[in-house]
């Protein structure tokens, strides 16, 4: 609970004795450790509580990040520090722009999860989640001679701490809290395809799944699970004959 959507349980028309959380189904192997897995597991948990005219993604939503996590969100959003008003004031409207970011992703497992997504998964307390950048109707404006920058128009912009925005919200704490929450989650992945796969491809196979999962830090360009979460959360992806039922 806490998370901007009612309970439900589903469970009756999945089986698993209710502990199945999700299924996501990738059209090409490389997604398991290049992404988008990390942004399809946060779809677990949000975005449901913030309506940002992107159904489930952050759109134009600004973070502020007080961990050692990143700003931009998997989900979408881009960076406070790099925000900047070009014309007008956050007050009254104007433009505005901030550095490269995607309003629903930001580049597959190429960043770790920021404060309010880690909040969302219960990983951290409320107390460690930014201040946050909230846009009243932004609207994308291109500027070919600074592809470096997202430009945008809004009516305003409001700065919020993640409280205040919970309290305007009547948005209650998580339930349960990131003291008690499921750090860490069993993991299936079924490979389908229409030719009995080489052994090659299977090798391939396991590495992205157990390198995703790996409990540790690890020189990849790309997060795994463990790293995106602050080594808070892990997978557990192996063992699957001594869980049968």
């Amino acid at each position: 609970m806490g998370l901007g959507f009612n309970s439900y349980d589903n469970s009756a028309n999945f089986g698993s004795f209710g502990k199945l959380k999700g299924v996501m189904h990738f059209p090409y192997r490389g997604g398991i450790r290049s992404g988008p897995t990390l942004h399809e597991l946060m779809h677990n948990w949000g975005n449901f509580f913030l309506d940002t005219g992107l159904y489930s993604h952050w759109n134009y939503t600004g973070f502020n990040s007080i961990t050692s996590s990143g700003s931009k969100g998997q989900l979408g959003g881009y960076d406070s520090n790099t925000f900047r008003v070009d014309d007008g004031s956050m007050a009254n409207g104007g433009r505005f722009s901030a550095d490269s970011f995607g309003n629903f992703a930001n580049g597959g497992n190429g960043l770790p999860y920021n404060d309010v997504e880690l909040y969302l998964m219960g990983m951290i307390d409320k107390a460690n989640v930014g201040n946050l950048h909230i846009a009243t109707n932004p609207v994308y404006h291109a500027n070919p001679a600074d592809p470096s920058r997202h430009y945008f128009t809004a009516d305003k912009i409001e700065e919020k701490t993640f409280s205040q925005l919970m309290s305007d919200l009547s948005l209650p704490e998580r339930v349960p809290s990131s003291a008690t929450s499921q750090k860490s989650f069993r993991v299936l992945t079924v490979l389908a395809d229409s030719v009995v796969p080489t052994q090659a491809e299977i090798d391939d196979m396991h590495t992205a799944i157990t390198s995703f999962a790996y409990d540790g830090y690890d020189t990849s360009s790309s997060y795994n699970f463990y790293e995106a979460t602050q080594g808070i959360g892990s997978l557990k992806v192996d063992e699957i004959d001594l869980t049968e039922k």
